[in-house]
């Protein structure tokens, strides 16, 4: 490679990004022209980071390159280790439950009560009596309705 390594990093690469493309272009220096080592070695970075794919040449070709890339390894055990998922087991002891339970099973904060809606039991008339903040001596128009 004609540069000097650093000066192929991209000002929008992180830095986990950066080091895998750069062990990846200093394992393979010499095997392939400078701009075919560069495009590799971003479908690598890309593959491994960001999860994109190629076609089954490229990804063939990239499956046999990584086997010399050894910070490879310990990148993709850090990301099977950071997703696990963990489970915390909940409370079986309904004296320790803030809410009671509803008759569905959940939480709620009115668990076995109705809520007390202002229209309940009556017939729905869109009158503007029926908006909240209604005054009968105030004219309401469009832009007062949305205002509120």
């Amino acid at each position: 490679m004609e540069k000097d390594i650093e000066e192929y990093r991209q000002p929008w690469e992180s830095t986990e990004h950066w080091d895998l493309r750069k062990e990846f272009l200093l394992a393979h220096q010499g095997k392939f022209s400078e701009n075919r080592l560069l495009c590799l070695a971003q479908a690598f970075a890309n593959v491994e980071i960001l999860g994109c794919s190629y076609p089954q040449a490229v990804m063939t070709q990239l499956n046999a390159l990584a086997e010399e890339v050894l910070s490879l390894r310990t990148l993709q055990e850090k990301r099977k280790k950071n997703c696990e998922i963990l489970f915390v087991k909940g409370e079986d002891d309904k004296n320790k439950r803030k809410n009671p339970v509803n008759d569905l099973g959940t939480y709620t904060k009115y668990a076995n009560k109705r809520p007390n809606l202002p229209f309940q039991n009556q017939h729905y008339n869109s009158s503007p009596q029926n908006y909240q903040n209604y005054h009968p001596n105030n004219r309401m128009n469009a832009a007062a309705f949305f205002n509120r």
